[in-house]
């Protein structure tokens, strides 16, 4: 099927400037996860093993590093967030509905399993200073940066007279 039948309601239509910017948007998130986290095509969407893998955005502020997860029909109970270094996993298993024993399935896509779901954060993070919420579906975490010194400018005073046996007019090799 040629790509302006995905964009457009008939093949004659040109696509709409909005259907092209939110393909190009999907492109540029499914590639740049494969660039930032090193997998395989078929892994930025499924693990390693199959298992699907929740989406996630990494922002940061001045003072924190936002992380919000996608990870509708799992259990905030069953998950397991840790942080080492600069490594953000979230762990956990989205379960698959019951079905009735009259219920007939014509379609399936949804992904169901254990995941783990491994970010590098883009700067070092004060693990002690987390907030972790989860609200429909959606885990959203507040980590703190850490402080680093910004370093200090060390004032320089002239002595009032030279060293004995420097020679104040020699040059300097810089």
């Amino acid at each position: 099927m040629p790509l302006r039948d995905l964009l457009t309601k008939s093949p004659k239509e040109e696509p709409s400037e909005s259907a092209v910017k939110k393909l190009k948007g999907e492109m540029e998130r499914i590639f740049d996860r494969i660039v930032d986290e090193g997998v395989h095509l078929h892994d930025s969407f499924f693990g390693s093993t199959g298992e699907w893998l929740p989406a996630v955005d990494v922002s940061e502020t001045v003072e924190e590093v936002i992380v919000i997860a996608e990870l509708p029909g799992v259990d905030p109970a069953t998950l397991d967030v840790t942080i080492q270094g600069q490594t953000l996993a979230i762990a956990g298993e989205k379960k698959p509905r019951v079905l009735a024993s009259e219920e007939k399935v014509h379609e399936t896509g949804c992904r169901y399993g254990c995941f783990i779901r491994r970010v590098t954060l883009p700067v070092d993070v004060d693990d002690s200073k987390t907030d972790a919420t989860f609200a429909n579906g959606v885990l959203t975490l507040h980590i703190a940066k850490v402080v680093t010194n910004p370093g200090k400018r060390i004032d320089i005073q002239a002595a009032s007279a030279p060293f004995p046996g420097d020679d104040p007019l020699a040059s300097t090799s810089c």
